[in-house]
């Protein structure tokens, strides 16, 4: 488990990544809940797991990103997610 974790770090390959372009890309997955900068797995009736990772595999092809399996389990709310993101920038 601690490999796969640790196996890779995440990287962006499109820089200009703002919290909108991630709003919009999670509702287009949760499509009838009210997504905003506070939304999360524990306040959004949809974000499950199966559909964290369907919001995971969008951000990555919307955004040209690549995202360790960490930061995957990490992202678990729209901060998270931007938090992720800067750092990765």
């Amino acid at each position: 488990k601690k490999d796969y974790i640790n196996q890779s770090k995440s990287v962006a390959l499109n820089k200009n990544i703002n919290i909108k372009e991630v709003i919009t890309i999670v509702c287009s997955i949760l499509p009838d809940d009210d997504i905003t900068e506070e939304s999360s797995m524990e306040n959004s009736q949809s974000w499950d797991s199966l559909n964290h990772m369907l919001i995971m595999i969008a951000l990555k092809e919307k955004l040209g990103i690549e995202l360790a399996p960490s930061d995957i389990a990490d992202a678990i709310s729209i901060k998270d997610i931007m938090s992720i993101l800067n750092k990765i920038k």
